[in-house]
């Protein structure tokens, strides 16, 4: 069973850190001041708390890279969520690889851990919109990752799933589209 942790705010980021079942986590999705909590949590620097909105967007990316990679370590995958400038995505695989491997019955096992494989940081900008609201267009992010991941899809492809059910989420009142179920199942073709 793969675990994914959203931390939801600051205050509640550090909150799997504070044990060693942190490190049973498969995927983090933190935001940028999320992402500094819980760098310091692990105790892998330290890192105050910033509006990234008073930063130019290549110093956010760049911190990004570099925590997600020093979080990286410890959790098989980090996605550092940036608002309207995108996601850093860290693990240990190539962009063309998927996370899970699809086998009969369509069920979805988790790939072997590549350790052997370099951790990579890889910056995907994200598509520009005019959004009507923002809320839960991060949730719709995830779970158009997550649905992409576990029909085997290829990292590129989550990311591309995920921006395309934040898109919808961005272009709705709802926190949650209607015909968002409508959109993701378009991912199986």
């Amino acid at each position: 069973v793969s675990v994914w942790f959203e931390p939801t705010d600051i205050h509640k980021a550090a909150k799997p850190l504070q044990s060693n079942i942190w490190k049973t986590i498969d995927f983090v999705s933190p935001n940028f001041n999320e992402l500094r909590v819980m760098c310091n949590a692990a105790e892998l620097g330290t890192y105050g708390t910033v509006d990234a909105n008073d930063l130019p967007d290549e110093d956010v990316i760049r911190e990004s890279k570099e925590l997600a990679v020093s979080l990286g370590e410890h959790v098989r995958t980090v996605i550092a969520t940036l608002g309207h400038r995108g996601i850093v995505l860290c693990r240990r695989g190539d962009a063309d690889e998927p996370f899970f491997e699809v086998s009969g019955g369509n069920r979805a096992k988790r790939l072997p851990h590549q350790i052997a494989k370099p951790l990579e940081a890889r910056y995907y900008p994200a598509p520009l919109c005019r959004p009507v609201s923002v809320s839960g267009a991060g949730d719709c992010w995830n779970a158009g990752f997550i649905s992409a991941a576990l029909l085997g899809k290829s990292e590129k492809d989550c990311v591309e799933a995920g921006f395309n059910a934040a898109l919808c989420s961005l272009a709705a009142t709802s926190a949650v589209p209607s015909d968002l179920k409508t959109r993701q199942t378009k991912l199986r073709n």
